[in-house]
């Protein structure tokens, strides 16, 4: 007997000759045999593995039939087919639950194999390479594959869209399922945010420290700016479960920012902190003042990023006026005083108009946040890094024909394609019913791509059998490369 598979060695070792002509009948055991005429017992095939060669005449695969006429035979061979199922922990930096190009796996992470037919764990492995596991030597059947979540992380991906960090599954004879995949996200991400979207002035903080008794510069930490250290503003300690709409600033002015992930500086610069060091320091604000100028690649969040935010816990960095921004090289000067640490949820965004920070034909969308205990972030916002001025854009034409329950909408951009320098993609959203008062009320239109037509040279956007009048809702259009423009439609 050789070849083949099994959990225990098998061994079948003849140690006399048949005494006359015959067959001899053996079958497989999970164990070690040894006998005389080859020594075989009756306990059954090898234990959920499936034959794949014999010599039986009615192609039992778990026994073979010989004639022996004192001789001895070295060709009783069982074949046993199994397969594997694996693959990678990642993670999703962006959140999109797709593996990108610089996506890291995650080590160390424990992912179990159920047999779902007997609810065991049947085995278990430990992912380590780049977040790689496998399961391997395994029999046909139905399993599933449980990944117990690394800790500070939120799934975004699974193989069956369920993100419980479980996915079942049906393994065939001799099949490799290498596609197992799960993604996740740090769970509280870390953003910059300046007066522009949090400050003792803006409407709806105001509203809101009214309504626990309180003054707006309290409850935001405007009354004890600080260079050193970054305490969590009273908002968070004291009243969590807020619920409040706030504005994202406008092109050219923006109010929320990402770190990168390597801290360079515009003037070549060093320092002797690795780049996490950097970032806690700057977290827990004790970076040194002049630590804090020409910081390379901050990015501006526009509509597209903020709009990734929906779904998110995020801290951010409150500071106590405008952060300067250089577009071509990309850098900030995140110097002066800040009003400490700010964390929430991003419920939703609106179309911008519905407060009066969020007018003007070039503001950001607004986002509705729920006040959270104070936490600490546990990984940056990871964003595309745009190293150039913003597109203008322009809407040509936004029109709603009731009778038909139609919208056009047209736009122009100086990044449009061909001939664009980056060939931006378009977007449109339109106001809610609601117009911008509940977070639970979405958008009537969120996020719509709008198509390019180069024979005119503009994007363009047609939807009809629309039943709610949008003559007169707000409609704004952006694009990849930070271009805003909001208007009404007629």
């Amino acid at each position: 007997l050789s070849g083949g598979y099994a959990p225990s060695p098998v061994s079948l070792l003849p140690t006399t000759p048949p005494a006359a002509a015959g067959s001899l009948a053996v079958t497989i055991v999970d164990a070690d045999v040894a006998g005389i005429n080859f020594g075989y017992n009756d306990e059954g095939a090898l234990t959920g593995l499936v034959g794949t060669t014999t010599k039986d005449p009615v192609g039992d695969l778990d026994r073979q039939i010989e004639t022996l006429i004192d001789d001895n035979s070295d060709t009783f061979d069982f074949g046993y087919a199994t397969g594997s199922i694996g693959d990678r922990v990642w993670n999703d930096l962006d959140g999109n639950g797709a593996q990108d190009g610089g996506e890291p796996g995650i080590n160390g992470v424990t992912v179990r194999l159920i047999d779902d037919n007997t609810g065991f764990v049947v085995d278990t492995r430990v992912t380590s390479g780049d977040g790689i596991y496998t399961f391997d030597k395994v029999p046909p059947g139905d399993y599933t594959v449980e990944v117990v979540p690394p800790a500070g992380f939120d799934p975004t991906f699974d193989l069956d869209g369920t993100l419980d960090d479980r996915t079942s599954l049906t393994l065939g004879v001799a099949e490799d399922l290498d596609d197992v995949d799960f993604g996740y996200r740090a769970s509280t991400c870390l953003v910059i945010i300046d007066e522009e979207t949090v400050d003792n002035d803006i409407l709806t903080i105001e509203q809101a420290a009214w309504s626990h008794g309180v003054e707006p510069d309290y409850l935001v930490n405007d009354d004890r700016p600080t260079e050193v250290g970054n305490p969590p503003l009273r908002w968070n300690e004291l009243f969590p479960g807020d619920v409040v709409l706030l504005p994202g600033g406008e092109v050219d002015d923006e109010g929320w920012f990402d770190l990168p992930e390597a801290i360079r500086y515009a003037d070549d610069r060093t320092t002797d902190l690795s780049d996490e060091e950097w970032i806690q320091a700057f977290v827990d604000g004790t970076l040194p003042q002049d630590q804090l100028d020409k910081v390379r690649d901050v990015m501006p969040l526009r509509n597209p990023e903020l709009l990734a935010l929906v779904g998110r816990t995020c801290t951010a960095i409150v500071y106590d006026s405008d952060i300067s921004i250089n577009y071509v090289p990309l850098y900030a000067n995140l110097q002066g005083a800040r009003y400490g640490r700010f964390t929430f949820k991003v419920l939703a965004v609106e179309v911008p108009g519905s407060i009066p920070e969020s007018q003007s034909s070039t503001s950001l969308y607004d986002l509705w946040l729920e006040v959270l205990p104070p936490a600490e972030p546990a990984a940056n916002l990871v964003v595309p890094i745009h190293d150039h001025e913003p597109d203008s854009i322009q809407v040509t034409r936004a029109r709603f024909n009731r009778r038909h329950g139609m919208l056009t909408v047209y736009g122009e951009s100086n990044f449009a394609p061909p001939g664009g320098a980056h060939g931006a993609e378009m977007f449109l959203s339109v106001d809610g019913v609601d117009a911008g008062t509940d977070p639970a009320i979405d958008p009537s239109l969120l996020d719509q791509e709008m198509t390019f037509n180069p024979a005119r040279g503009r994007y363009e956007f047609t939807l009809g059998g629309i039943t709610e009048n949008l003559k007169g809702r707000r409609l704004t259009i952006y694009t990849d490369e930070g271009g805003v423009d909001n208007v009404l439609v007629e």
